[in-house]
């Protein structure tokens, strides 16, 4: 989900980037640093270690293998927008569920300085003709 200035990826990562978690994976240093680096980049944070840090989830769980495979990243505006994050069971998975509740109620501020896009424009010709022209003579 990338909505303008919000963010949020959720999935199954089939790996955890967390050293205090078990992980059979023979690539996770490989892993590791790229997961690290994507999150790096995009500024993005662990959902469940931004909000409910007291204690450790765990989504899969075979055996004495721990892990949270299932997770949720978000931007720090997103962040701002989580009511509640839960892992919830889920009886038709080897996973848990993990669940956010979002509000978006304070997302648009009317007022000076808002623009509104007029969605005509999506079928204006022109518009788009005069959009997608180089301007050259702007510096």
């Amino acid at each position: 989900f990338h909505f303008f200035w919000a963010t949020l990826y959720m999935g199954d990562w089939n790996n955890t980037i967390h050293s205090n978690q078990l992980n059979k994976q023979r690539n996770l240093l490989k892993y590791k640093k790229e997961m690290g680096n994507i999150l790096k980049n995009e500024k993005l944070l662990d959902a469940h270690d931004a909000l409910n840090r007291q204690d450790i989830k765990y989504t899969y769980t075979q055996g004495q293998y721990r892990a949270r495979l299932d997770r949720a990243y978000m931007n720090k505006y997103t962040l701002k927008r989580c009511l509640d994050y839960k892992i919830m069971p889920c009886h038709f998975s080897d996973h848990e569920s993990v669940e956010l509740t979002l509000s978006w109620k304070d997302r648009i501020k009317w007022g000076t300085g808002l623009w509104k896009y007029n969605t005509v424009l999506n079928t204006d010709e022109l518009f788009h003709t005069q959009l997608t022209r180089p301007h050259t003579h702007i510096q």
